[in-house]
């Protein structure tokens, strides 16, 4: 029998955002209500339980909303409340909650338009919708905008910031997002575009670019009230790079950053090299692509860049978007970053230095079972006919949707997924640079049938070990992946499920709880907020629909009470061990069987390969200590200051586009 099907089938939905604006197009039904976000709500977000004003939930970007009126005994009380349709694709979006009574919400669709709604019931105040400047190269989605002040903000697909005013969608002013020696070398900056929410904090918004199309990335600051570029970095910088595959080295950054108020820095998650499964024509680590790069939101200047996967054939990039939490190493209390690459590894590195604390546990299958199958992380073979299959396939053990760290249960709730593909490489590549394409340099063929997918508790707590699983029956023929997911002051986590339900699982043990079929799966975080006027609390999430997009909201029953202390301490517990798995279909209740946590599909002989030692190579760089007085467009160290090639561990993503 074949191991392999040549379509994922259905599962991961096209991104189709419908027809663009030819012009800009703005509707004003009512102003928004409210008042203007302050940079110390920003700062405060992550224990606000009454909002969502940051990508993923706090400028740390924890996923977790202390909201409490929800909790196991509760969660049955959780109903659909009101639906939003759109005419297009929403499904990457993470919705922003302004606190307020009402509340308002600002949604981004992939058309590149705005929509301000009424959060408790639906009911749109305005629409803005943007019309981008080229069509080339762009990536047809946003993944959620910010708000500050009186404005929000769209990281368009041309490369543009958008500011609106958040009460009327009046449009304000945009920036074209080059750096200087973007400006001076890209022939057609069509080649980057934008897929991530933009983050406000302290006066600056922060984005990075989108690529591969043949260029590289930047990572920029522009002033909140005025549009100007306050500093930009270069992913790709010529004297990291040999010879000219700086040009083409891509090092895109299709995640929003996380912040550390503690150090001041921003950490940027960056993508593949270009290009994509040929490392011949870019030798070397290809520095800073697949990397986290750490960023003094000041001045600008890069502090440290720590790459989780050395001169990746396979694109598993750094995908998805940083958690920044505490953590206690030998008993001291250490500030750290946690990032995954789409390799099927969680790295948790010192937020203030940049180092390794440590690699965890595998949270997805790495390498293949045939003696046909390439081992993990070797290098596919020349040309078609040498195809060989490898875990995972290049969507990765983990993709783009959120992930999310709990304070309460000192968890990391990461989305593994397990797909293998056959994958080869092919000679040869000239930068062509007019030309405005994904060049693969290689080729994917069949997929595995074999799928697995879940959720991933991780305990960086316990040496990065898996504390439980919990499994979803997935087609194998499948492409689906775990969607995002959302821990709770509760203690309950929400997920995306690859079979199109969203799953209300315990957040000690796994435990499916409650459950709602929605026919396509969550990709983005479920976004929950509390409403003391109302006396309930309320959860979003985005997903498409044959016809388009759609936000569908959940409330509790009114009256239920909030615990009073929402988010104790957090010192992590011991964590508990266990595999929860879906219960009978029909039944999100039923009793879930319990195996060892780190022993489930997937895991293997690689369990033991944690920590510093094991194939594959990261690295650490530092930012120069020399840099005071530089210009913007120096704004990556070269080697002298780098702490002498450090070998660390390894890891991947993918664009999550």
């Amino acid at each position: 029998m074949s191991r392999g099907s040549e379509g994922r089938g259905p599962g991961i939905p096209d991104i189709d955002a419908g027809p663009l604006y030819d012009a800009d197009d703005h509707y004003l039904r009512e102003e928004a209500p409210g008042e203007d976000v302050t940079d110390d709500q920003l700062r405060a977000d992550a224990r606000n339980p009454e909002g969502w004003l940051h990508y993923n939930k706090g400028a740390e970007m924890h996923g977790f909303s202390p909201a409490t009126r929800l909790r196991p005994e509760t969660i049955d009380s959780l109903e659909v409340a009101h639906e939003v349709e759109f005419p297009s694709t929403i499904y990457q979006c993470n919705p922003t909650v302004v606190p307020g009574d009402p509340p308002v919400m600002y949604v981004g669709l992939g058309n590149m338009s705005v929509v301000a709604l009424d959060a408790r019931t639906g009911e749109k105040y305005w629409k803005f919708g943007y019309a981008p400047e080229n069509n080339d190269g762009v990536t047809g989605r946003t993944r959620g905008i910010a708000v500050r002040g009186d404005t929000v903000y769209l990281a368009a697909t041309d490369l543009r910031l958008v500011a609106l005013d958040r009460y009327t969608g009046e449009f304000q002013w945009k920036t074209w997002l080059l750096s200087d020696r973007q400006r001076e070398h890209i022939e057609r900056p069509e080649k980057m575009g934008q897929s991530q929410a933009p983050v406000a904090y302290d006066g600056t918004v922060m984005v990075g670019q989108s690529g591969g199309y043949g260029s590289w990335g930047a990572l920029l600051g522009v002033d909140a009230e005025t549009g100007d570029i306050e500093w930009a970095n270069d992913v790709c910088r010529p004297e990291n790079w040999a010879g000219e595959s700086w040009r083409y080295g891509d090092g895109a950054s299709w995640m929003s950053p996380a912040v550390d108020p503690e150090n001041g820095l921003v950490f940027h998650p960056t993508g593949n090299a270009g290009v994509r499964y040929n490392g011949t024509v870019r030798p070397g680590p290809n520095r800073d692509a697949n990397s986290i790069v750490a960023i003094d939101i000041e001045s600008g200047e890069v502090e440290w860049s720590y790459q989780l996967l050395a001169q990746d054939w396979f694109d598993w990039d750094c995908t998805t978007t940083p958690r920044v939490f505490d953590l206690v190493v030998d008993g001291e209390r250490r500030r750290v970053v946690a990032a995954e690459d789409k390799s099927g590894w969680s790295h948790i590195i010192d937020a203030a230095t940049g180092q390794l604390v440590e690699r965890t546990e595998p949270f997805a299958k790495q390498g293949g079972d045939d003696p046909d199958d390439l081992e993990f992380l070797s290098l596919p073979g020349v040309g078609p006919t040498n195809e060989q299959y490898m875990w995972p396939d290049d969507s990765g053990g983990t993709n783009w949707s959120p992930d999310a760290y709990s304070p309460q249960t000192g968890l990391l709730y990461v989305g593994g997924n397990d797909l293998g593909q056959k994958f080869y490489w092919v000679p040869g590549y000239e930068y062509d640079p007019d030309r405005i394409d994904i060049v693969p340099g290689g080729g994917r063929g069949e997929w595995a049938n074999e799928r697995a997918c879940r959720v991933a508790a991780v305990d960086p707590a316990d040496g990065g070990t898996v504390a439980w699983t919990h499994e979803f029956d997935v087609d194998p023929t499948s492409g689906a992946q775990t969607g995002g997911m959302t821990a709770t002051g509760g203690g309950l986590v929400f997920v995306g499920a690859a079979t199109g339900e969203l799953l209300g699982l315990d957040a000690e043990t796994g435990e499916r709880l409650w459950a709602d079929n929605l026919d396509f799966v969550v990709e983005s975080s479920p976004v929950v907020w509390d409403d003391p006027a109302e006396g309930r609390q309320y959860m979003a999430v985005t997903h498409d629909t044959d016809s388009g997009g759609k936000v569908t909201v959940y409330a509790t029953e009114p009256g239920l009470e909030p615990l009073a202390t929402p988010t104790p301490s957090e010192t992590p517990t011991e964590t508990p061990t266990g595999t929860g798995t879906d219960g009978p279909a029909g039944d999100p209740t039923a009793t879930t069987e319990q195996t060892t946590g780190s022993s489930g599909p997937g895991f293997g002989v690689l369990t033991g390969l944690s920590g510093l030692g094991a194939a594959g190579a990261a690295r650490k760089w530092f930012g120069r200590s020399d840099d005071e007085g530089r210009s913007d467009d120096e704004g990556r160290s070269d080697d002298e200051g780098r702490s002498d090639d450090e070998i660390r561990g390894s890891e991947d993503e993918n664009d999550g586009s």
